[in-house]
């Protein structure tokens, strides 16, 4: 399975506050480091010595918890605005 990840296109500074908020696993940060740098699931399997069905599990897992991480910050965006009106 050669497809580019969903992680594709996210800036640095989005990649580290990610990593900084979802609270990753070593492996999961692993991963998407990788996988948000472009690399595919077979360049992924390789580089860091997994197979492929280990990195579309733990790419599972950091979508589950960036969207987790995004619609906390969605709630408590609305919050502030509730607030501030």
């Amino acid at each position: 399975m050669g497809d580019r990840s969903r992680f594709d296109g996210y800036t640095q500074p989005e990649i580290d506050e990610l990593i900084t908020m979802c609270n990753f696993t070593p492996r999961e940060r692993e991963v998407f480091e990788a996988r948000a740098k472009g690399q595919s699931v077979i360049e992924t399997r390789f580089s860091l010595s997994l197979s492929e069905r280990t990195i579309e599990r733990d790419s599972a897992k950091i979508r589950a918890k960036i969207a987790r991480v995004q619609r906390h910050s969605r709630r408590s965006s609305h919050a502030c605005e509730e607030l501030a009106t």
